[in-house]
C-alpha cells in the first residue's frame, strides 16, 4: 500500500541530493580569445618611404589563451608549432625576403609600375564554433604580387579540442567519395548555381559535370560545409565556392562514431 509518509521524506531526500550534485558538478570556463592586428610596410627603397613600392601585410589573428591546455595546442596548429609572436615574426621575414628579392630581378621600368601598384598580403583568423570540446576556425589569406589580380584562398581547421587532433572527413563519413555522398553535395551545388536538379553542373558555372569534392570542410549548426578556392572547380571570376549540405540530407550517410563526434560541436543527430 502507498505510505504518504514514507514517500514524502524520500522525494525531499532525492531532491536534496540532485540539488548537490548539481551545485558540485564543475564547471569548465568558456574557451577565451584574444584579437591581435597588426598593419606593415615593408618598404623596397628605405629612401623613398611615400613614392617607391612597397608591401603592405595586414593580419587579423586569434590567440586562445584559455583552458591552458587547449590553447596551447590551437596555437601550436594555426601558428606553425611556435609562440604567437614567433609565427609573427617568421611570416615578416618570409615575406620581406621574397618581395625585396623579386623587386631586385625586376628593371627599374618595373620597379615604377609597381610603386603605384603596390604588393599586399592579408590574413584573417575567425571562429565559426567555439564549444567545450570542439572549435571550428576560418582562415582567410589574400596575396597580391603584381598582376590583374590577387589570389584568395580560405582554411577551414575542425578541431577536437578534447583529443588534440584535427578531424577529418572520414573521421565522419562511411564513404565521403561514394556516390550517394557525391550525389547529395552535387544537389546542394545545383542549388548553388540556380540548376535544376536534371541539368548537369557543367550547365552552371562549373567546369566539370564531376567536379572533385573538397576536402576543405567545416561543421556549421545547419550542416556540412565544403569550400573551394577560386578557379577550383569554378572560374576564378567566381570567387570561393562555399555550400552547406544540411544534416538531414547526410545523416545516413555518417559514421555513429562521426555522429559522436558532432557533439563535441553542439549538434545532436541522434535524436
Amino acid at each position: 500500500m502507498f505510505n504518504k509518509k514514507e514517500y514524502v521524506p524520500a522525494l525531499v531526500l532525492a531532491l536534496v541530493l540532485s540539488a548537490v550534485s548539481c551545485v558540485s558538478a564543475p564547471q569548465r570556463e568558456k574557451a577565451q580569445f584574444s584579437p591581435w592586428h597588426y598593419t606593415f610596410a615593408i618598404l623596397f627603397d628605405a629612401d623613398q618611404p611615400e613614392d617607391g613600392p612597397r608591401l603592405e601585410i595586414l593580419l587579423s589573428l586569434l590567440r586562445m589563451n584559455y583552458p591552458a591546455e587547449q590553447a596551447e595546442y590551437f596555437n601550436e596548429i594555426l601558428y606553425r608549432g611556435s609562440d604567437f609572436n614567433g609565427y609573427r615574426d617568421w611570416l615578416l621575414s618570409e615575406h620581406r625576403e621574397d618581395y625585396r628579392d623579386s623587386l631586385s630581378a625586376m628593371t627599374d621600368f618595373d620597379r615604377g609600375i609597381m610603386a603605384s601598384n603596390h604588393w599586399k598580403y592579408a590574413e584573417t583568423v575567425n571562429i565559426i564554433i567555439a564549444e567545450e570540446n570542439g572549435i571550428v576556425v576560418e582562415r582567410e589569406f589574400y596575396n597580391y604580387s603584381g598582376g590583374a589580380r590577387g589570389f584568395s584562398t580560405k582554411r577551414y581547421y575542425v578541431l577536437d579540442m578534447e583529443e588534440r587532433q584535427l578531424i577529418k572527413v572520414d573521421d565522419l563519413f562511411l564513404d565521403f567519395q561514394g556516390e550517394t555522398t557525391r550525389n547529395a553535395i552535387y544537389e546542394e551545388l545545383r542549388n548553388y548555381s540556380g540548376l535544376g536538379a536534371d541539368q548537369p553542373l557543367s550547365s552552371g558555372i562549373y567546369k566539370s559535370d564531376h567536379p572533385e569534392l573538397s576536402f576543405n570542410f567545416f561543421i556549421a549548426e545547419e550542416g556540412f560545409g565544403m569550400h573551394w578556392d577560386p578557379d577550383e572547380i569554378a572560374p576564378h571570376s567566381e570567387g570561393g565556392i562555399d555550400i552547406i549540405v544540411p544534416w538531414r540530407k547526410v545523416r545516413s550517410l555518417l559514421l555513429q562514431s562521426g555522429m559522436q563526434l558532432l557533439t563535441k560541436f553542439g549538434i545532436y543527430l541522434f535524436i
